[in-house]
């Protein structure tokens, strides 16, 4: 017999191994997407077009704010860490990174919300 604690684990462990196939499953993103940083209305920008994925942003930034996704795109999954320090920005050899104002329309990527929540439990 398993514990309820066991169990409670095991369940754990089914739901983030799921959480996180469902994340691999994201096709490649594409053009330029908004996530907005919540602080002083700004944005980062991606520009998926530009970038290589060579995983520089997600190496130099200190505040570990990106995830490569399944095919090893930067997405900033813990965006609410971000300082606007601008290090992701500079290092970024494609310029696919931009920090600036946010737009009207701007709503966290879902993807995003996806790979936070997994983190949490």
């Amino acid at each position: 017999m398993r514990s309820h604690a066991a169990k409670q684990q095991y369940s754990l462990l089914v739901d983030t191994i799921f959480q996180m196939s469902v994340h691999h499953l994201k096709l490649k993103e594409e053009g330029r997407v908004e996530y907005p940083i919540g602080k002083d209305d700004k944005s980062i920008y991606i520009n998926y077009d530009w970038c290589k994925s060579c995983g520089i942003c997600i190496a130099f930034c200190p505040e570990e704010v990106y995830d490569a996704s399944a095919l090893e795109q930067p997405v900033p999954t813990r965006i609410e860490n971000c300082t606007r320090c601008m290090i992701c920005v500079h290092a970024c050899p494609d310029y696919a990174i931009v920090i600036t104002e946010s737009s009207s329309k701007a709503k966290p990527h879902p993807e995003a919300e996806l790979i936070a929540r997994s983190e949490a439990k």
